[in-house]
């Protein structure tokens, strides 16, 4: 613990290490840095730093959810993360979409068409959210969707056909 002084001295003892920590595991998965990952967690086990700290335990659940495809966790995650790990989350998001998105479509026994109502929830985006990470439509023109009935079902078949 170290003492803080300047603008925070209101703050007794700066000790937010795990708190870094966490970060810094979203951080190497936003980059793929597996190496880097496994690295820091060793050290973990081998320093005062407990891997059963709060942050460090979320940072590693948002890890297991995008490794394991399990988007509703990760998605579930996002929701209650904080003001800066849900920046760092931001980052992820998209990677998360894609990949769901492409689970969606290849898990599917059925050529059924998607509604695109259900496939916007599923994937987490704000209805009539005009931000660029945000916009549902553009992410279906981004994945080369092919759309169907006015644009209200996502034919399955004609889009798996579009991811390469």
């Amino acid at each position: 613990r170290e003492k803080v002084n300047g603008p925070h001295k209101n703050y007794r003892y700066l000790n937010r290490e795990s708190e870094f920590v966490g970060y810094r595991i979203i951080y190497e998965e936003i980059y793929s840095n597996n190496l880097a990952q496994s690295q820091l967690l060793h050290r973990l086990q081998n320093d005062s730093i407990s891997l059963h700290k709060e942050e460090i335990r979320f940072a590693l659940a948002v890890v297991e959810s995008i490794r394991q495809g399990r988007y509703k966790v990760f998605f579930d995650l996002f929701k209650v993360a904080t003001s800066l790990t849900k920046c760092l989350l931001n980052h992820l998001r998209e990677r998360v979409r894609v990949n769901a998105y492409k689970m969606i479509l290849f898990s599917r026994q059925t050529q059924d068409p998607i509604k695109t109502k259900w496939l916007r929830r599923e994937l987490h985006f704000k209805d009539k959210l005009k931000r660029r990470e945000g916009d549902f439509r553009l992410f279906l023109q981004k994945m080369k969707a092919v759309l169907i009935d006015k644009k209200r079902f996502v034919n399955v078949n004609k889009s798996r056909k579009t991811i390469t």
